[in-house]
């Protein structure tokens, strides 16, 4: 029965992290190295170090020489694949503009027999 079972539906090709071009890379700008979760710690020949945060715990991927590899290396991460996939998402549609308080009538406003004002959450 497991064999006659279609295969999966294929999944979006994400290109790979050697893929990406520099300007593709995740930057931020609270890193010193200018990519998210690389980190400029030394000037030895590996002076980038690679952190991530998983599981309530700060695991080190690596030491890199240049900032770029570092950042090709958190991009092949769940957590640099899910940072890619939400920057390249659209942006969600625009909310709804709810009127301002000055801008309701005396009618669209909630009324309340409870309450000495007439209407409901104002109170004398």
């Amino acid at each position: 029965a497991a064999r006659d079972a279609p295969p999966p539906p294929p999944q979006p090709q994400l290109p790979s992290n050697s893929e990406l071009s520099s300007s593709e890379l995740i930057r931020s700008e609270r890193s010193n190295s200018g990519f998210k979760c690389v980190y400029k710690v030394d000037s030895a020949a590996t002076p980038y170090c690679v952190q991530i945060w998983r599981k309530g715990t700060t695991v080190t991927l690596g030491y890199y020489s240049t900032a770029e590899e570092g950042a090709r290396v958190y991009a092949a991460t769940p957590e640099g694949i899910a940072d890619l996939a939400a920057r390249d998402a659209p942006p969600p549609p625009p909310q709804p503009q709810l009127p301002s308080n000055s801008e309701l009538s005396s009618s669209e406003l909630i009324r309340s027999e409870r309450s000495s004002t007439g209407f409901k959450g104002v109170y004398k």
